[in-house]
């Protein structure tokens, strides 16, 4: 499993864990109560099964799913939405406690999982997910027991130290200094790249930010469903491409199009269009609002794809030493498209990022030399 594919599977966890469920097979009604579209709870229920979840009057949810394929367990902690302002003075009551010993709610999921592990719900080392609150929490089981987490997800989670850790950054930032910097190997802290956020923004961060390039939803790009989905096509186009990183995949999403909120539908419609016969682009904000014709076109394009696809694209864009990137003009890629089919197509196109499809796209004989 891909890092990107990691990254997009432990969120869909730490979405799912927003849902109320019976032990046995996810409950999709549930599913799409917490912000799944159905094709997306179709096929999550598909491939999870509901071991136990753990609910108390702190406020902490948890809940341990099992892989259906393999029957290995993972652990997802709920957080908590910010359009709900009483929670996010909740939140915020928890955070401004500072370190996760002076919290209820960790307290409270710590006897839970010895609990868990005892009557083996769950294994002694295990990956948890969370997001928000959640991901909070999961940073402080990742750094109070790193031996019995394998990997912390933690999405838009804000560090542990609440306000007072904005300070360690800005003092760490000034002098050059590591005073209370806690960078651990087996924490993932994943973050949207777009807009602000009152929560995630806090605290001493556990390890380095990986920003994901996201549809702009303004007061909602908090959200784990956002986040999620963004992840779905990274993983796409991870798909079509291993070799491809976050940086670039993200920076393909920001040129797809000139206004935020239509970027998945212009970065999936070209690899549509270019790897499915009869493809229907998608325009605008097409998807929205539940994204339900965006799990739709992944799972045709994917199912399209062979494995391991054999194709690479290539952005066509440069990136500076600031990590900005600029779109290279079309002169530039003319001078590849001599000796490159997808470079000659994207010419003809203007496409961004095109699929080097050699053997599919000159079958036709349509870019022959």
């Amino acid at each position: 499993m891909s890092q990107i594919n990691e990254f997009f599977v432990q969120s869909e966890l730490a979405l799912a864990s927003y849902a109320t469920f019976s032990k046995g097979e996810p409950d999709q009604n549930e599913l799409i109560n917490a912000g799944m579209s159905l094709n997306q709870a179709d096929n999550f229920a598909s491939k999870w099964r509901v071991i136990d979840q753990y609910t108390d009057f702190s406020g902490v949810s948890a809940t341990v799913f099992e892989n259906i394929i393999d029957g290995k367990r993972y652990l997802a902690i709920r957080g908590k939405e910010i359009t709900d302002p009483d929670e996010i003075v909740e939140d915020g009551g928890t955070l401004f406690n500072g370190i996760p010993d002076k919290s209820a709610q960790y307290q409270d999921l710590k006897n839970q999982i010895e609990i868990w592990q005892q009557s083996t719900v769950l294994p002694y080392s295990f990956t948890v997910a969370g997001h928000s609150l959640g991901g909070w929490l999961a940073g402080a089981l990742a750094v109070e027991f790193p031996d019995s987490i394998e990997h912390a997800y933690l999405y838009n989670a804000p560090g542990l130290f609440g306000f007072a850790g904005e300070l360690i950054d800005q003092f760490n930032q000034i002098f050059g200094t590591d005073f209370l910097s806690i960078d651990l190997s087996n924490i993932s802290n994943i973050r949207a790249s777009v807009g602000l956020s009152p929560i995630s923004g806090l605290g001493q961060t556990l390890a380095p930010v990986v920003g994901i390039e996201i549809e702009d939803h303004q007061l909602g790009n908090h959200s784990i469903k956002y986040l999620t989905d963004a992840l779905a096509v990274y993983n796409l186009f991870a798909t079509v491409d291993p070799t491809l990183g976050v940086e670039t995949i993200g920076n393909i999403l920001a040129a797809s199009s000139n206004q935020s909120l239509n970027s998945m539908e212009a970065a999936v419609s070209t690899l549509g269009v270019l790897l499915l016969t009869g493809f229907t682009p998608r325009a605008g904000s097409a998807y929205d609002p539940d994204c339900n014709d965006l799990y739709a076109d992944i799972r045709a394009i994917t199912a399209a794809l062979s494995d391991p696809s054999g194709l690479t694209i290539e952005a066509l864009f440069a990136t500076d030493s600031d990590g900005k990137f600029w779109e290279l003009p079309p002169d530039e890629i003319a001078k590849h498209a001599p000796n490159n089919l997808a470079n000659r197509y994207a010419l003809i196109n203007l496409n961004h990022s095109p699929e080097d499809r050699f053997a599919i796209e000159n079958q036709g004989g349509r870019w022959a030399a």
